[in-house]
């Protein structure tokens, strides 16, 4: 899978659990200050979303 088609579904899981807008702001603030890729930044936010989600269920 190539990283845009990854980065879209990425950004798709985001938005299921309400949180787009979040992740993108995120993925991108964490891309430039850790100087990864939008993927690389992009999966590490979506998991820290998806913990914080489930622990506050």
């Amino acid at each position: 899978m190539i990283n845009a088609e990854l980065f879209e579904e990425l950004g798709f899981k985001a938005a299921k659990l309400g949180y787009f807008k979040e992740w993108q702001d995120l993925a991108v603030q964490l891309s430039k200050e850790k100087k990864l890729s939008l993927c690389n930044s992009g999966e590490i936010v979506l998991d820290t979303l998806i913990k914080n989600h489930t622990q506050c269920k």
